[in-house]
C-alpha cells in the first residue's frame, strides 16, 4: 500500500529512470494537462502550443482571419496545420482520416498520409503519430512516403534540426538520432516540452519551473519560474505568466526575464517572429520587438502555426486556411483539401420511436415537464446519490440508513467522482464543494454559467470560454461554446453559432469536430448520445470522426450512464431502455421529472420532486431509492418530506428484489473456505461499500477474511482487520460483514441452495461516517 513519491527542490527536472530499451515508447493521446501554480514573477508554466498545432478556442469561435477569400464549396473540415521551417504547410483532417499539403499554388492541396493522431514540424521536418498505435513516423517529402521512426510517447517536440520525446510515463527525455528508431536519453522527468531555433526546453513536474537543455545529457539549466504558457523563436523564449496578465522574454542569462506585453491567451512563436491572441477578441498581434509594442495582424482563428518566414491561421469554421501577408491585417486564403461530397453531420431521418405502452408504468409516478428539474438531483458513476428538496430549502444524501441532509438551500447539484458540488439559490453564482471530512462546504469560484463533472474534473462554461477545475486551480480549455456535456465517454461542447459539436482531446484549446447539431447529447459511460433537432430520432456517435448511427426514433430527453442509454418518449413522457440494437428498446416505466444513471442503476425524480426511485433492472418495478439499506436498516422518510418508503411486509422473508450476483472477488479463510464478494447493488455487497464506505479495491477485503472470524451471529459474521501505510504512518480500522448462507436475514437477497451470498460490507471503523481515507485503495 506504499506508494513511494518523488520531490525536487531546485534541480533540474530532467535526471530520473531510463527506459530498458533504447527505442523510446513515445505518445499519450489522453495526458491531462499540466495545471498552473502560484510563483514569482515571472512566472511561466505549461505549454499551449508549440510551432505546430496551435488551438485558439476549442473551434468554437466566430471570426476569421482578416479579409479571407473564398472557400471551396466542399471542404474537408481541419483539426490543426503545421508548417515546417523551408516553408511547406501541411494539415490534419477534423476526423484524423488523412494528412495534407498545400501545393504553394492557389488553394490546391494534395493528400499526403493516411490517419494520423498529431503532425509535428519544425526545422527537423514534418512528424505525424500513428492515431492507433500512436507510433511516431517522418515525413520522407513524397505522397505516402512514411518512415517509423519511434514508439509513442507523451509529447514530442522538433527544433531546427532535432526531434525530442517525453515517454508516456513523463520520467524521461529522449533524442531521436536521425537514424532509424534510436533515440538517446537526455534528461529525466519533464512535464512539457518546448521547442524551436533557440533551442529546448521542459518544465520540472512538480515545481514547473523552466530548464534550458545544454546540448548534453542530463545537462540542464534553470531559466524561469512556472506560467501559463511558452514559445520559441529562432534565438528566443517567451513565456506567459500564470495569470495571464503579462507576457515575459528570457533575456538569456541565469533566470532574468523582460516584461514585453500585457494580457495574452496563447503565444504562437517561430522563425517568422512572437504572435500572441488577445484574452477577449481573440485577435492575433505581433511583436514589434521593444516591450509593449504590438501591432494586430488578424482577427480570430481557430488555430495558428508559424514557418521560417510565415503565419498561418486555420479559419474558425475549420474549412479554410489563410496566409498572413506580413502587413497590417492582410490575408491571403489557400482553401483547403476538398472532396466530392461533405462529410455529412448526424443527419435527421424522421423513422418512428421506440413502440409507445398502451398504459402509463407503475412508478415512477406522473411526469411533467421539469425545466430545471435536471439540475435537482445528480448520481455518480459509483452510485452515490444526491437530491435537492420540492423548495431547494436541503440537499440530501442516500446513506446505509436512509438520507440524511447535508446542506441547507441550494440552487443546483453537481456530483462526480471529483467531488459534490452546489451553486448558492436564486442567483446560482457561487460554487461550493462539500468536503467530507469535515461536513462543511467551501466556496471555489464565484461566477455564474453552467457546470459540469466528469472524472476527476469539474468545467465551467462561461459566455466567453470554458473552464476546467484540477482541484486546485483553474485552467481555460476552450470556448467560447454554447453547451458542454460531460460523462465517462469525455467532456464534449456545442458552438455556439452553428450548434456543432466538438470533443476535447485532453490538452487546453484542442479540440475536435464530432458532429452536427442536435436537440441535446448525453455522454454514457464510453459512447456519446444525440436527440436530432426536431426530437425525431436518436443517434449514436461511432467515435470516429463525424460518423453517427440512427438508433432510435422520436424522444424528449435522453440519459446516459454505464448502466446504459434511456429516452423518454415526446407523448407520453414514459422512459425506455435501449437494447444495444437500433430500434430495440424496452419500457421500463412511467414518466418523471428528471431521470440520472449510474454506472449500475437508473434513478428517476417523481413528477412532483417528492421522491426519489430507482429502477430494479426489471420490466416496469421501481423501489424507493434508499429504501433497506444493508437489507435490514430501512427508513420511513425521504428527504425533504418525500414519499414514505413502504414499511417491511410481516412474515419470515420479503419479496426478492434486483441484484447483481456475479462474483467482483474472491478470499479464502482458513475454516470456512472461500467467500466471495459480488456486485450486489446499492444495498449490498461491491457496489454498496464502493460507493458509501470508499472502498474500491479487494485488497483490504481479502486481508481481513484471511484471519479468524471475530464474531458471529447465526450466518452473520464479522471480521476485523488494519490497513496501514507506512509512507504516511497512518492506519484504519477495517471491518468486514458476512452473510454465510444463501439468503440475507430479511429474505430479500439470495444466491442457489449451497451457495453463499458473502460480503454484505466494509467499512472503516472510527472514521467520519464509516467512509476509509483514500489511501487505503493505494
Amino acid at each position: 500500500m506504499d506508494n513511494q513519491t518523488r520531490s525536487h527542490r531546485g534541480t533540474p527536472a530532467l535526471p530520473r529512470q531510463t527506459l530498458e530499451h533504447p527505442v523510446i515508447r513515445l505518445l499519450s493521446r489522453s495526458r491531462p494537462p499540466s495545471r498552473p501554480r502560484r510563483g514569482k514573477q515571472p512566472a511561466f508554466v505549461k505549454r499551449i502550443s508549440l510551432m505546430v498545432a496551435g488551438a485558439v478556442t476549442a473551434g468554437l469561435m466566430s471570426t476569421v482571419p482578416a479579409t479571407a477569400a473564398d472557400t471551396p464549396t466542399t471542404p474537408i473540415p481541419l483539426a490543426s496545420v503545421a508548417a515546417t521551417g523551408d516553408d511547406q504547410l501541411f494539415a490534419l483532417a477534423a476526423d484524423h482520416s488523412a494528412v495534407y499539403q498545400w501545393t504553394g499554388t492557389g488553394t490546391d492541396w494534395v493528400k499526403v498520409g493516411g490517419p494520423a493522431e498529431d503532425l509535428y514540424a519544425g526545422g527537423a521536418g514534418l512528424f505525424a503519430t500513428n492515431r492507433d498505435s500512436h507510433k511516431i513516423y517522418k515525413y520522407g517529402g513524397a505522397p505516402d512516403q512514411w518512415t517509423e521512426i519511434g514508439n509513442a510517447g507523451a509529447e514530442f517536440a522538433v527544433t531546427g534540426d532535432h526531434l525530442y520525446g517525453l515517454n508516456p510515463e513523463r520520467t524521461a527525455v529522449y533524442e531521436w538520432t536521425g537514424t532509424g528508431t534510436d533515440w538517446t536519453r537526455i534528461g529525466g522527468p519533464a512535464q512539457n516540452l518546448y521547442a524551436g531555433g533557440a533551442g529546448l526546453f521542459a518544465t520540472n513536474p512538480d515545481t514547473h519551473n523552466i530548464y534550458k537543455y545544454n546540448g548534453a545529457p542530463d545537462q540542464w539549466t534553470e531559466t524561469g519560474n512556472p506560467g501559463a504558457a511558452f514559445a520559441v523563436t529562432g534565438d528566443h523564449l517567451y513565456g506567459l505568466n500564470p495569470e495571464r496578465t503579462a507576457v515575459y522574454a528570457w533575456t538569456g542569462t541565469g533566470t532574468d526575464w523582460t516584461r514585453i506585453g500585457g494580457p495574452a491567451q496563447n503565444l504562437y512563436a517561430g522563425g517568422a517572429g512572437l504572435f500572441a491572441t488577445n484574452r477577449e477578441t481573440g485577435n492575433i498581434y505581433k511583436y514589434n520587438g521593444q516591450p509593449d509594442q504590438w501591432a494586430q495582424a488578424g482577427e480570430a482563428g481557430k488555430a495558428f502555426t508559424l514557418s521560417s518566414t510565415r503565419l498561418y491561421g486555420l479559419a474558425p469554421d475549420s474549412n479554410s486556411v489563410h496566409q498572413w501577408s506580413g502587413q497590417g491585417a492582410d490575408w491571403t486564403s489557400l482553401g483547403a483539401p476538398s472532396a466530392p461530397v461533405q462529410t455529412p453531420a448526424p443527419p435527421q431521418p424522421t423513422q418512428t420511436p421506440p413502440p409507445t405502452a398502451p398504459k402509463p408504468a407503475e412508478a415512477p409516478p406522473q411526469p411533467s415537464e421539469a425545466g430545471d428539474a435536471a439540475l435537482a438531483m445528480a448520481v455518480t458513476a459509483k452510485d452515490d446519490l444526491y437530491t435537492l428538496a420540492p423548495d431547494h430549502s436541503a440537499l440530501w444524501r442516500r446513506r446505509d440508513s436512509g438520507w440524511e441532509q447535508i446542506s441547507g438551500p441550494a440552487g443546483a447539484v453537481y456530483a462526480g467522482r471529483a467531488g459534490v458540488f452546489i451553486t448558492r439559490p436564486d442567483t446560482n453564482t457561487q460554487l461550493s464543494k462539500y468536503n467530507e471530512e469535515t461536513g462543511a462546504w467551501g466556496p471555489i469560484i464565484e461566477a455564474g454559467g453552467s457546470f459540469a463533472v466528469t472524472g476527476d474534473h469539474l468545467y465551467h462554461l462561461v459566455p466567453g470560454r470554458i473552464d476546467q477545475w484540477d482541484g486546485e486551480d483553474w485552467t481555460v480549455i476552450g470556448g467560447p461554446a454554447k453547451n458542454i456535456y460531460a460523462g465517462g465517454a469525455g467532456l464534449f461542447a456545442t458552438n455556439r453559432d452553428t450548434g456543432h459539436i466538438y470533443k476535447y482531446d485532453g490538452k487546453p484549446n484542442h479540440w475536435t469536430e464530432i458532429g452536427g447539431p442536435g436537440a441535446t447529447f448525453a455522454s454514457g459511460h464510453d459512447r456519446l448520445y444525440a436527440i436530432s433537432p426536431d426530437h425525431l430520432a436518436v443517434y449514436e456517435w461511432s467515435g470516429r470522426g463525424t460518423d453517427w448511427t440512427r438508433i432510435g426514433g422520436p424522444a424528449q430527453n435522453i440519459y446516459a450512464g454505464g448502466a446504459g442509454l434511456y429516452a423518454t418518449n415526446p407523448e407520453t413522457g414514459h422512459i425506455y431502455k435501449y437494447d444495444g440494437t437500433p430500434d430495440s428498446w424496452t419500457e421500463v416505466g412511467g414518466p418523471g421529472a428528471t431521470f440520472a444513471v449510474s454506472d449500475t442503476h437508473l434513478y428517476g425524480l417523481a413528477t412532483d420532486r417528492s421522491a426519489v426511485y430507482e429502477w430494479t433492472g426489471t420490466g416496469t418495478d421501481w423501489i424507493p431509492a434508499g429504501d433497506s439499506k444493508e437489507s435490514e436498516d430501512a427508513t420511513d422518510e425521504q428527504p425533504g418530506g418525500a414519499v414514505p418508503a413502504p414499511a417491511s411486509s410481516p412474515g419470515p422473508t420479503k419479496t426478492p428484489k434486483y441484484w447483481n450476483p456475479r462474483i467482483k472477488c474472491t478470499a479464502s479463510n482458513p475454516e470456512f473456505g472461500v467467500i466471495p464478494t459480488r456486485i450486489g447493488n446499492s444495498d449490498l455487497g461491491w457496489n454498496h461499500f464502493t460507493r458509501d464506505h470508499n472502498i474500491r479495491t479487494c485488497k483490504p477485503i481479502e486481508a481481513a477474511l484471511r484471519g479468524k472470524v471475530d464474531k458471529t451471529d447465526g450466518a452473520r459474521q464479522i471480521y476485523l482487520g488494519e490497513a496501514v501505510n507506512d509512507r504516511l504512518r497512518k492506519s484504519v480500522q477495517i471491518e468486514v460483514i458476512v452473510q454465510y448462507g444463501s439468503r440475507t436475514r430479511d429474505g430479500a437477497y439470495g444466491v442457489a441452495p449451497g451457495e453463499k451470498i458473502g460480503v454484505i460490507t466494509a467499512y472503516c471503523v472510527k472514521q467520519p461516517r464509516n467512509r476509509c481515507p483514500d489511501w487505503v485503495n493505494e
